[in-house]
């Protein structure tokens, strides 16, 4: 028999005391002429028992070859808890002594047994500790806009630069790829325009993917869903907030000039959402590169991913919802008005003539309204067809060819539209309890941010007049052949065109957005 020297080092952590001293501080644990053999693990964490040496090591004290095992440090055998345990037992069943050259235990005690599972616990801790300041290392430095590595997107290139004194990384573009991600997103944007027909357009121009391959839908889809394209300015910032992700930086940020990162946290697959048109689970930041996509462009492509996600047609090219929802609201209670099939007619015991209907969701959900009277969907649909082109009528002299600047005063005022919101919602949280005084401070000045609010408004839609009108031009093309329009292209135009619809007993009105 023999005693056994077991030295390890983690490849996790360069600066730890190498093989070679080891062997050196457990040699001095062994006496006169006693033969011993090292079992070394090198680039070996301590988070299992799954390393080469350790196992053989293992199977020769099975073997009844080792009498004893010396260790430098007590971590170097383990640092879990139940694994340390099961070793320990390992060790006693084959009566083999343990001999750690730092905390000189004697395991032959029950006070050393003792001392050594205390010790194996702050083992443990340790390792712990040192995996939670890794993890909140990483998030900040996403939080910071750091690189953190992953594949390289379609169109850039990887450029070194500083932030905060420390290096990182920022994709900088390839002019060849960005034609490509550009005519993306202008094919996409347009009515009727499907994944498929860019894929053909894209393959058949002999247009390289990454690294010259071909293009596949997928790697289509995730060009038309990555904020690293888009000029982020506030309505990239309301779009992310709306959908329900953590946006890291404050809205004065969103310049619409640098693009954005998002970092997602791992769930279990099992109950992973699509990836494409799920982004709550997501946190946004702004990236050191400047974007290369105008936020309108890119949500208006990014918003068509979202309405294909919840809609499919019918064979009549009529969704089995309504390009309504959601904008028809019931005018005594102000819940949106819901479709169903009304399949009452039966004949023979099967359905017939199949009807779209609207119902107050406040009547068959919130159970809140009385309203119980019946609408014919097609019967609303046509009559707000016909108000939305009489509507579009009024902007017929608007030329398409003028090209509309936007003015920077937009993104700032809408900014600070975000920032009264906020504080109104702070103000009024802090209501329950309040003192007099603190009430009449509260009720103050949510009456001066409310007039301030008002007044920002007022500005925004005289700056935005002139842009909105210009998408009406071009919604006006998609009007014209609306019955073959897919419904993703229906819900974007009443989206841009109308605000909310509200249908009383004997009254329909319209809250148009232009």
């Amino acid at each position: 028999m023999y005693i056994a020297i077991y030295p390890r080092k983690s490849k996790f952590k360069k600066d730890s005391i190498s093989i070679e001293s080891q062997i050196e501080f457990c040699k001095h644990e062994i006496k006169g002429n006693e033969k011993f053999k090292v079992y070394p693990d090198n680039g070996f964490s301590g988070k299992d028992t799954n390393r080469e040496q350790f196992q053989q090591m293992c199977a020769d004290i099975e073997k009844g070859l080792i009498s004893k095992v010396i260790v430098y440090k007590l971590d170097r055998i383990s640092r879990s808890i139940i694994d340390f345990a099961n070793i320990m037992e390992f060790f006693g069943k084959h009566n083999v002594e343990f001999v750690s050259c730092t905390e000189k235990f004697d395991t032959s005690t029950p006070m050393g047994r003792a001392m050594l599972n205390i010790c194996i616990v702050f083992a443990q801790l340790e390792r712990e500790t040192i995996q939670q300041r890794i993890t909140d290392a990483y998030h900040s430095r996403n939080k910071k806009g750091f690189y953190m590595g992953g594949g390289m997107p379609y169109g850039f290139n990887l450029e070194r630069i500083e932030i905060d004194g420390k290096r990182s990384a920022q994709y900088t573009p390839i002019e060849a790829e960005i034609e490509g991600i550009k005519l993306i997103y202008s094919m996409y944007s347009k009515p009727n325009v499907t994944l498929g027909d860019i894929l053909n357009v894209l393959n058949n121009s002999h247009i390289p993917a990454k690294k010259g391959g071909k293009w596949y839908l997928s790697s289509v889809m995730k060009v038309l869903s990555s904020p690293i394209y888009v000029k982020a300015d506030v309505d990239v910032y309301d779009f992310y907030k709306d959908m329900g992700a953590k946006i890291i930086n404050p809205p004065e940020d969103f310049n619409g000039e640098n693009a954005c990162y998002t970092f997602t946290e791992k769930k279990d697959a099992s109950t992973q959402p699509t990836r494409f048109t799920d982004v709550s689970n997501q946190e946004l930041v702004i990236a050191p590169h400047k974007g290369i996509i105008d936020s309108e462009l890119w949500l208006k492509c990014r918003k068509k991913q979202f309405a294909n996600r919840k809609s499919y047609p019918l064979s009549t090219k009529k969704g089995k919802k309504s390009w309504l929802v959601g904008k028809v609201k019931c005018g005594k209670c102000l819940c949106a008005f819901c479709v169903y099939q009304d399949t009452r007619l039966r004949k023979n015991g099967q359905p017939v003539n199949s009807k779209r209907m609207f119902k107050c969701s406040g009547y068959t959900v919130q159970k809140c309204c009385d309203v119980t009277k019946k609408l014919s969907v097609d019967e609303i649909e046509e009559y707000i067809f016909e108000q939305m082109k009489n509507k579009l009528a009024e902007f017929k002299e608007i030329h398409s060819n003028k090209k509309h600047l936007v003015d920077p005063k937009i993104n700032e005022y809408k900014i600070r539209l975000l920032k009264i919101n906020d504080e109104i919602d702070e103000l009024l949280g802090k209501v329950v309890g309040s003192s007099k005084t603190l009430m009449n401070y509260i009720n103050n000045r949510v009456e001066e941010l409310d007039i301030e609010k008002q007044h920002l408004k007022e500005k925004l839609l005289i700056l935005s007049s002139e842009a909105e009108k210009d998408d009406v031009y071009k919604i006006t093309n998609y009007m014209a052949n609306w019955n073959d329009t897919e419904m993703s292209d229906k819900l974007f135009t009443i989206d841009s065109l109308i605000k909310v619809i509200v249908i009383s007993e004997n009254d329909i009105k319209i809250e148009w957005k232009i």
